[in-house]
């Protein structure tokens, strides 16, 4: 193993003792509690430390990641989106169970399979924006070397929402399909 030259070692010291300055020193005045004045070796601190995430944020002008829409919530706002929405005729439509549709709704951990968010892209009728959010709220993204997605990707962007189109060109290309048993 490569010995670390001694100067590189002070610069990694010198910048971690910057670094517990200003992020563990709010007022810059607490030296002593890290520092003695006669050796410049860092001491034990004294004080504990809050590593709550109200602490974290409280001094800093850092702004916490805005909380995005999760799957449940995304699914009820397409359904609201549409005032004279027939689920029952979505979900037969789309070929996807009562049963399956039921606990979509009803249970807020549970994330959809990849096909049948596809399904529900296609049934909802998205463009590829809203199609490329509504798959990142389940934990999913198109994959753009993956024949299947590449076709229902290609669907939603030039907007073919015909089912037996999908199918055909899923049958042809990816060799299964999506709406068809």
């Amino acid at each position: 193993m490569k010995k670390t030259p001694k100067r590189t070692l002070t610069a990694i010291a010198k910048a971690l003792i910057a670094f517990a300055k200003r992020h563990y020193l709010p007022d810059g005045n607490q030296e002593s509690k890290l520092f003695s004045p006669s050796d410049k070796a860092p001491q034990r601190a004294h004080y504990k430390v809050d590593y709550s995430i109200d602490a974290l944020f409280e001094n800093r002008s850092i702004v916490p990641f805005p909380k995005k829409k999760n799957f449940n919530q995304m699914l009820f706002e397409l359904m609201d989106q549409n005032d004279d929405f027939d689920e029952v005729a979505f979900y037969t439509h789309i070929h996807i169970t009562r049963s399956n549709w039921s606990k979509l709704k009803s249970n807020d951990d549970m994330l959809p399979k990849k096909p049948t968010m596809f399904k529900l892209l296609i049934g909802f009728r998205l463009k590829i924006d809203e199609a490329e959010t509504f798959l990142a709220s389940a934990g999913y993204a198109f994959n753009h070397s993956d024949y299947f997605d590449l076709i229902i990707y290609s669907a939603i962007m030039n907007e073919i929402y015909d089912l037996d189109e999908i199918d055909t060109a899923l049958e042809h290309y990816a060799k299964k399909t999506l709406f068809s048993l």
